[in-house]
């Protein structure tokens, strides 16, 4: 099931979805405005997501499947990652 964040700076939301249904599918970040308008979408590579650390640029993710951590710039839907060991 897709969750929803509000964010400000401009106001929207972020939305996390699956790119799919069933195992071959990953965690999806899409940035979408008020009027429901996508502004980004980046896909995190992430099939199990284990934690979400909320920040307030950035937005944490770590995967359980593939272990890895992202970080997604909330403005404009950078991201970087790093493998967890």
């Amino acid at each position: 099931a897709a969750k929803r964040l509000r964010l400000d700076g401009p106001p929207g939301y972020l939305v996390m979805h699956q790119s799919r249904l069933g195992a071959d599918g990953v965690m999806l970040l899409t940035r979408v405005d008020m009027a429901g308008k996508k502004v980004w979408e980046v896909n995190t590579g992430i099939a199990k997501l284990d934690q979400v650390l909320p920040g307030g640029r950035y937005l944490g993710l770590i995967g359980e499947t593939p272990r890895s951590m992202v970080a997604v710039d909330l403005r404009d839907g950078r991201m970087s990652e790093a493998p967890v060991y």
